[in-house]
C-alpha cells in the first residue's frame, strides 16, 4: 500500500474517532433538588394574605409538586439546570385571590435556599426567600414536629435528641420506641390530604373552602406530656420562643369550651378564635392527658363561609380522641 493511501485511511479513522460518542461523552444531566420544607423568611411571610397563615412555609414534593400554604398542594413543572432546580405551580383560587402562580428556584448544588415570586390575579408579584428546614439548623421548626433545636432545648432541661425532647437523666424513666401514630380521626372521603407527614395532617375539602390541620404531639417517653388539655395549652403559653398560644390560629379568642368529657383523658378544651383583619375564623381542640401523646386540632375557613363548612368541621372535633395508653 502507497504511503499516501495509509495517510488517508488513518485520517478517516482518526475522524471515526473522533466522532464518536465516547471521544465526545455527553454531559450527564443536572439532578434535580430533592423536595423538603422550606421556611419562608420572616419579611416575607405571610405572603398573599392568608396563604401562608398557618404554615410560613412551602414544602416541596418530589412528584413534583409545591404545597402552598392553605392553598393546598398542585402539580408543579420543573426543569433541573446546573446552578438551580426550577418550579412552577398555579391555583385557580388561593387566599381569596385568582389565578396564583408561584415560581421558585432551588439553588444547586446545596439545594439548601430558593428564592420565588408568588403573583395573582389584579396582584403585584411578591418576591420571597426560604431556606430548607433541617434537624439542628438552628430554627425551631414546630409545624415541621420539631420538639427542639440547637439554640430551642426542651423544657425543664430534658435532653433534645434529634429535635425530640427526651429525659434529662436526672429520674429514672421509660422510653417507649417512636411507632407511627393512631390517627385520632380521617378526613371526608371527598377531602384533600394536601399533607401527612405521619404526625402532622392537613386537608381541605374539595372546594378549598374549609381547611384543617392536626398536630399529633409525641413525647417519646410516657409521662413527659402535659398531664391535661389545660396543662398543654400553659405548656404553649410557656414555650422557649414566648407566647405561642392559639397554635396555628390567630385573631380574638370568641370561647373556649369543655368537650370530650367521656374520651381518654378528657376533657379536651375547645376554643374559637375570629381573625377579623383576615377574615377567617377557627375551631381548635387541645388534647393532653400525660401519656405518650398529646394533640392539636384546627380547623379553619373564611368567616363568610364558616356556617356552611361548621358541621363538617365539628364532626371531625367530635373525632378526635387520644390513643389509649
Amino acid at each position: 500500500m502507497k504511503s499516501r493511501d495509509v495517510l488517508a485511511a488513518v485520517f478517516v479513522l482518526l475522524i471515526g474517532i473522533l466522532f464518536t460518542d465516547s471521544a465526545f461523552p455527553k454531559k450527564p444531566k443536572p439532578t434535580a433538588c430533592t423536595g423538603g420544607r422550606f421556611l419562608v423568611a420572616a419579611s416575607n411571610a405571610p405572603l398573599l394574605g392568608s396563604a401562608l397563615s398557618q404554615d410560613a412555609a412551602i414544602v416541596i414534593g418530589d412528584e413534583p409538586r409545591i404545597d402552598l400554604g392553605t392553598c393546598g398542594p398542585s402539580s408543579a413543572k420543573r426543569k433541573a439546570t446546573a446552578k438551580f432546580t426550577l418550579l412552577k405551580a398555579k391555583w385557580n383560587q388561593c387566599a381569596g385571590a385568582s389565578k396564583v402562580k408561584v415560581a421558585v428556584k432551588i439553588a444547586a448544588p446545596e439545594c439548601l435556599a430558593l428564592d420565588g415570586t408568588i403573583r395573582a390575579k389584579k396582584t403585584k408579584a411578591q418576591h420571597f426567600t426560604a431556606t430548607r428546614s433541617a434537624c439542628d439548623d438552628g430554627v425551631l421548626d414546630t409545624a415541621g414536629g420539631e420538639q427542639c433545636d440547637s439554640g430551642s432545648p426542651c423544657a425543664g432541661g430534658a435532653a433534645c435528641v434529634s429535635c425530640a425532647c427526651g429525659s434529662d437523666g436526672s429520674t429514672t424513666t421509660t422510653t417507649i420506641a417512636f411507632p407511627p401514630p393512631i390517627r385520632p380521626f380521617v378526613l371526608p372521603e371527598s377531602w384533600v390530604t394536601s399533607r401527612d407527614t405521619g404526625y402532622v395532617l392537613e386537608g381541605h375539602d374539595a372546594e378549598s373552602r374549609a381547611f384543617v390541620r392536626m398536630l399529633f404531639q409525641h413525647w417519646r417517653t410516657e409521662g413527659h406530656g402535659p398531664a391535661s388539655a389545660q396543662a398543654y395549652v400553659q405548656y404553649w403559653h410557656d414555650f422557649i420562643w414566648g407566647d405561642v398560644f392559639p397554635v396555628d390560629a390567630r385573631g380574638a379568642q370568641v370561647s373556649v369550651t369543655e368537650v370530650g368529657q367521656g374520651k381518654v383523658g378528657g376533657p379536651y378544651l375547645r376554643y374559637e378564635f375570629e381573625d377579623a383583619a383576615r377574615g377567617t375564623h377557627y375551631v381548635q381542640v387541645y388534647a393532653s392527658a400525660g401519656g405518650i401523646s398529646s394533640i392539636v386540632f384546627t380547623g379553619w375557613a373564611k368567616s363568610a363561609d364558616f356556617p356552611a363548612v361548621q358541621a363538617t368541621l365539628e364532626a371531625m372535633i367530635d373525632s378526635v380522641e387520644l390513643p389509649a395508653p
